[in-house]
């Protein structure tokens, strides 16, 4: 997981904005937990059935589109297509947040049907470190959430990866045990299945493989010194032209290479590599050849 910018007004579609606002004041109007819990289920499911609702969750999952964390990726595990809008916060549990446009968030079918649910946890009382799951159609004793919110904070300033194993475990330094932050790092892992899911680890290690390659190609192409060296640093993938400058050649290569490392599934993975003291020497080396490509310190996969 890696954090998601805040909903910004300035960036947003007034009109899907006011109309996602407008439906929430119907369900807040509504005399009690019960009567909004429905509410919110009701208006979720035929939120598309007037034009105006089609035409406004259109640009609300285009805007959710482009906040994701890679090439439409799932926001939790980033290895599947992003097909769901997903709430962070259950509507069914927290009705007063269904139409908030920062409860959102793009997930795939797997993770937001086939792991999170309606499953939540919160600090109970608020405050707390004392985390409480919460039951289906149940009212939260708390509004104090123990779980991950990628949009209110930095998935990855609180977890580490180990990249080997492919397991995400609480950083020992932000999240240490017996506090909230180390609660909220084992309830996110455990809600999502972060850890448990064989094929979504598995991913992550072979990701390690597939940016260490790409890592490689372009210190290569970029040290490059004549046209033939090129063609070896590329592999012949896509093919050199020998009439074009060899400095037009290799800035094409190094656009190319860049766009693999955005469009690559786990881009957690990458930025664990970048941050890793466990990183091996030769990476590291390739690296400082490659500064330019780093995450860091954001955090995010944007290019510097």
């Amino acid at each position: 997981m890696l954090p998601l910018t805040k909903i910004d007004a300035a960036t947003w579609p007034d009109s899907a904005l006011q109309h996602l606002q407008a439906i929430q004041a119907e369900i807040d109007a509504c005399a009690d937990f019960d009567l909004r819990a429905k509410k919110a289920d009701s208006k979720w499911n035929s939120k598309t059935r007037s034009q105006a609702g089609e035409q406004a969750f259109a640009k609300v999952r285009e805007q959710l589109k482009q906040e994701s964390v890679g090439a439409g990726l799932c926001c939790y595990c980033e290895q599947n297509e992003a097909t769901d809008i997903e709430h962070v916060l259950p509507k069914s549990l927290f009705p007063g947040q269904a139409f908030a446009a920062h409860n959102y968030l793009l997930a795939c079918k797997t993770c937001n049907t086939g792991h999170k649910l309606d499953k939540m946890a919160v600090f109970v009382p608020s405050g707390s470190a004392v985390s409480q799951s919460l039951g289906r159609q149940e009212e939260p004793a708390s509004q104090d959430m123990a779980f991950i919110h990628p949009r209110k904070e930095n998935p990855l300033a609180l977890m580490l990866l180990d990249w080997k194993t492919g397991l995400f475990a609480a950083h020992p330094k932000t999240a240490p045990a017996g506090s909230r932050e180390k609660q909220k790092v084992l309830n996110t892992i455990e809600i999502l299945g972060l850890n448990t899911r064989d094929a979504l680890v598995n991913c992550r290690q072979n990701a390690v493989k597939d940016y260490q390659r790409l890592l490689r190609e372009y210190v290569n192409i970029k040290q490059a010194t004549n046209h033939k060296e090129l063609d070896e640093a590329s592999g012949g993938h896509p093919e050199i032209d020998p009439s074009v400058p060899l400095a037009t050649e290799q800035q094409r290569l190094l656009s190319c290479i860049r766009a693999q490392i955005a469009r690559q599934p786990h881009p957690a993975v990458w930025v664990e590599i970048w941050r890793s003291p466990a990183t091996p020497k030769k990476m590291r080396e390739w690296m400082g050849d490659a500064q330019e490509l780093s995450p860091l310190p954001g955090l995010s996969i944007t290019f510097k």
